[in-house]
């Protein structure tokens, strides 16, 4: 028997894996594997930081998840006049893909700043997300405490980054 792949969105229609007399299940990459993958997939353009957090915000993307943040945040940055892609500009990258592609870090309106904490609250500290939103820890503090953010993300707050 022959094995044939075809490219497929999640959109798509899953009736055409009904048709198939075996079912592979592909896990999703390991943190190794996925900082494996961003490498290989920014192909040059990647800056001499450390990708490690960077694959920790990726642990829900799949590989071809990595490869349309990489290309997204290549073209970004070639658009910018860059030369290289930042762990930042990857960061950015993901949170778009996971919170839709409209999502504008120049606001930092407090429902904002609490979507992307509350995707990792553990990860996402006032520091980290100071730097994704190009702000200062005080104000990311002020927007997670203002009326409707959850208990948590307050606890977050007062915790060291």
């Amino acid at each position: 028997r022959d094995l044939h792949s075809f490219p497929t969105r999640r959109s798509s229609d899953l009736a055409i894996w009904r048709r198939f007399a075996y079912r592979l299940e592909l896990h999703l990459p390991s943190q190794q594997a996925r900082r494996r993958l961003l490498e290989l997939f920014l192909n040059g353009y990647q800056s001499d930081e450390d990708f490690d957090a960077v694959a920790i915000v990726a642990e829900t993307l799949s590989g071809a998840d990595l490869r349309h943040v990489c290309e997204s945040s290549i073209r970004l940055s070639v658009l910018s006049g860059q030369t290289t892609v930042s762990g930042i500009d990857l960061i950015r990258g993901i949170m778009r893909f996971r919170l839709g592609e409209s999502f504008d870090f120049a606001c930092t309106l407090p429902q904002q700043v609490k979507a992307v904490h509350d995707l990792q609250p553990d990860f996402f500290t006032c520091k980290r997300l100071a730097a994704l939103f190009d702000t200062s820890e005080p104000t990311i503090s002020r927007r997670l405490n203002e009326p409707g953010v959850t208990d948590h993300a307050k606890r977050r707050t007062k915790t060291s980054d």
